[in-house]
């Protein structure tokens, strides 16, 4: 139970990047950074969100900086965006 309750919150917040990252899509911080001032949270969790969303191929690593993916930052308010947000609400939604 414990490891669909963490990758519940993983999605939360990786869906809490992607919505920060629609409002300001070239943004580019830490881990640290990211975790205390884009969402708020622990940096452990920031950390496995943003795994998820590195092997998704929506943001990128350069020098443990974070920002969103160049081909994601051009339809920032389109299909490709909205899918992968309601992606990860509906896999969140299947554990509950």
């Amino acid at each position: 139970m414990e490891k669909v309750t963490e990758n519940g919150q993983v999605h939360r917040v990786a869906i809490a990047l992607l919505l920060y990252l629609r409002t300001h899509p070239y943004a580019k911080d830490n881990v640290e950074g990211i975790a205390s001032w884009w969402v708020n949270e622990h940096r452990a969790l920031v950390q496995k969100s943003l795994s998820l969303l590195v092997m998704q191929g929506v943001i990128k690593e350069e020098r443990a900086l974070y920002s969103l993916s160049d081909e994601l930052r051009n339809d920032v308010m389109g299909t490709r965006f909205n899918v992968l947000v309601r992606d990860l609400q509906s896999f969140d939604d299947s554990r509950n």
